[in-house]
């Protein structure tokens, strides 16, 4: 599903503005960082699978060297 596909008022960067960031799941707000998804594969979906196959500590851990 794409996010357009999501009502306004559900999609990840609505919810954060609106209610903030504790109303969001780790993948929904690593979707608002990523801010596209890949083909086939919506932003919160993509950062599902990161999620899963990183561990929020490793990518946590890896921040100052991508950002840094």
């Amino acid at each position: 599903m794409r996010i357009k596909d999501i009502s306004k008022w559900e999609r990840p960067r609505e919810r954060f503005r609106m209610k903030g960031a504790d109303v969001l799941s780790d993948a929904e707000l690593l979707a608002i960082i990523l801010q596209k998804g890949h083909k086939g594969e919506n932003a919160v979906d993509m950062a599902n699978r990161i999620i899963a196959k990183y561990s929020l500590d490793k990518l946590f851990e890896s921040f100052p060297k991508i950002f840094g």
